[in-house]
């Protein structure tokens, strides 16, 4: 193709072929990368952002704006602030609760006898 291309314009034009190819060729690995960036871009472009503010809080915030209303437009940053942070403190604490509960469980199978823990497996099997 790249040589398809450079003899034809070698010959349109009477320059050399083999400086006609290396332009050709560079020419297309430019646009190869242009190439990718635009794709690159529009994929991060196609992602969804999880939202900061509810619907409530964008009404608000809006309003706020408009009314240039310092004291509100704080509140709702402060309230979107809070929602992250409870947010992560519930994904912190499911992971606190998931090892207590982890502990809990070892202790009491450690407890078990190997009659026991074969009954309770079978148990869970069964079901």
């Amino acid at each position: 193709m790249i040589f398809t291309i450079s003899k034809f314009i070698a010959g349109l034009f009477g320059w050399d072929i083999s400086v006609v190819q290396k332009r050709v060729l560079l020419a297309l690995m430019i646009l190869v990368v242009i190439a990718v960036i635009v794709s690159g871009l529009w994929i991060r472009s196609c992602l969804v952002r999880p939202a900061k503010l509810n619907e409530k809080q964008i009404q608000k915030a809006q309003k706020a704006i408009a009314e240039q209303d310092r004291k509100e437009m704080v509140e709702i940053l402060a309230e979107s602030e809070l929602g992250e942070k409870k947010i992560n403190a519930n994904l912190a604490n499911a992971e606190l609760e998931k090892l207590k509960t982890l502990g809990e469980a070892r202790k009491k199978a450690h407890a078990m006898s190997n009659d026991e823990l074969a009954a309770e497996l079978e148990r869970r099997l069964n079901q």
